[in-house]
């Protein structure tokens, strides 16, 4: 294991070593099955950001000027050691973020899948082209920014995490990079077989702290692009960091109230749409930032309600690590979000939602959550929000389906959306008119293939900060005219005569 003791572990990785930390300001991680800690170290301070920062400055020149083949095979070599430590790392995953030991595998392979995601891409995006033109040359490369602040997300802390720190070092740049405050152990593990697989001291620091630390990384002048992937009021307190300094590029996906039409579903279809609905909301707990927040039910199809209901009755929530038990999800990442969704959803019963499913927290850390479904059709207290939960609300449309799209338009986000519907005709007009970056046609929202750019539109975020388009914010272009002294001489011949 990268750890010989959790709690052993260190609160950052600096300069390649192991730094216990210092200060007054703890943080811990905790299992959030059983609510037990299983370690506790030093919240960064603004001393310790700014070592990072300094620390990724002075390594950065000989990272950027390492030919590109040779920093292409330390992501290689990363890929062979997260092989190698797939089962701990595995185990670590349901540990700290409580995801289920069969998503915690499907994400060590979503890891290793971003290598090929980041090596494709940039060799598509960031190649060097060379024009020829009137006996000069037009040539076009690609420069590193310089020190990238990464700052990851809790529900997917290694694969999304390193689908932003991939192609920021492919590119040449030096990185610093705060995880969760919720799965420091799984960033500090991370970064330490990066230096395992033979990264260059410095090149990738690590820090250990909360939403300030993240500010104080994104607004340290010494750093000079921000890769984020996390909740909107994070994504928006980076974004107020840096607005003022435009030299700086910010992609941020900050997730999203996400929609989900039922349109027309045949009898015969009704199973696999209940089967569509029940992954996409509630897999992962609802606690993958692309699931659906709202279901957008014609009259026609409301009859599929009750499967879904039945069927999320049907539900195992248990122990994510028990490989008897095999959960459809485990906990959510702290009892205060099991609290916040349950109060959330009798706020808006209490306010004229029905509820058709009502969701019961349960567990040793009282984490558990099952399917909460209701009814806010009718309901003057909703809002445009995203619970991060197994929490669904249901919309009820009576028409044809342009009213759906009105429906699933009604937010301020754009991250994800999708239709369950018989007729080409019907996703065609949604697919047109509903404005989201990714859309799914009778297939479940929270999958995504692994060569796509990742981001949202409106309020979900700015850019494409993972995925296929990140080394478009990792690397710029820069316009080379060049020709030899001969072309220098053939200008002076051209002007004289």
């Amino acid at each position: 294991m990268i750890f010989e003791d959790l709690r052993s572990a260190p609160s950052h990785v600096l300069d390649g070593e192991e730094v216990a930390g210092s200060g007054s300001n703890f943080i811990s991680s905790v299992n959030p099955y059983t609510g037990d800690t299983i370690w506790t170290g030093y919240a960064a301070t603004a001393a310790d950001v700014d070592n990072a920062v300094r620390i990724a400055k002075r390594a950065f020149p000989d990272w950027a000027s390492t030919p590109y083949e040779a920093r292409k095979a330390v992501l290689l070599k990363f890929t062979a050691l997260v092989r190698e430590n797939e089962e701990p790392l595995i185990h670590l995953i349901c540990d700290e973020a409580g995801k289920t030991l069969r998503d915690a595998r499907t994400e060590i392979a979503a890891l290793i899948e971003e290598f090929r995601t980041s090596v494709e891409a940039y060799e598509t995006r960031c190649k060097e082209h060379t024009t020829e033109l009137d006996g000069s040359r037009l040539k076009t490369r690609y420069l590193p920014r310089g020190v990238m602040a990464v700052i990851g997300p809790f529900n997917c802390p290694l694969s999304m995490s390193n689908g932003l720190i991939m192609p920021a070092l492919l590119a040449g740049n030096a990185v610093v990079f705060k995880p969760s405050e919720h799965t420091p152990l799984c960033g500090a593990a991370m970064t330490l077989l990066w230096q395992q697989a033979g990264l260059y001291n410095g090149v990738l620091n690590s820090l250990t702290g909360g939403v300030s630390a993240g500010e104080q990384l994104a607004s340290h002048a010494g750093v000079d692009g921000i890769l984020f992937v996390g909740g909107h009021a994070a994504g928006m307190s980076i974004f107020n960091a840096v607005k003022d300094n435009p030299e700086k590029v910010a992609a941020l996906d900050m997730g999203g109230n996400n929609p989900l039409i039922l349109h027309d579903i045949p009898p015969d279809s009704v199973a696999a749409a209940s089967k569509a609905v029940i992954q996409s909301a509630f897999a992962g707990g609802g606690q993958i930032c692309t699931a659906a927040r709202r279901l957008i039910v014609s009259e026609t199809a409301i009859d599929t309600i009750d499967r879904i209901i039945e069927d999320c009755k049907a539900l195992k929530i248990g122990n994510p690590s028990d490989p008897q038990e095999e959960p459809y999800y485990g906990p959510l990442i702290t009892p205060l979000a099991a609290r916040k969704a349950a109060a959330r959803y009798s706020e808006l019963v209490d306010k004229g939602a029905i509820s058709l499913l009502e969701p019961n927290i349960s567990g040793p850390a009282n984490t558990l959550m099952s399917p909460g479904i209701l009814d806010v059709t009718d309901c003057d207290s909703d809002s445009d929000e995203e619970i991060l939960a197994p929490i669904l609300k249901l919309y009820r449309y009576d028409g044809d389906i342009n009213a759906a799209v009105r429906l699933a338009n009604a937010t301020r986000f754009g991250l994800s959306a999708g239709i369950i519907c018989a007729g080409p005709d019907n996703y065609r007009t949604a697919q047109r008119d509903i404005k989201a970056a990714l859309f799914h046609w009778n297939r479940p929202m929270t999958s995504r293939g692994s060569l796509t750019p990742v981001g949202g539109l409106k309020q979900s975020g700015n850019l494409r900060p993972a995925g296929s388009m990140s080394c478009d914010h990792c690397a710029y272009p820069v316009i080379y005219h060049e020709s030899d002294i001969q072309g220098l001489k053939s200008l002076d011949q051209a002007a004289t005569s």
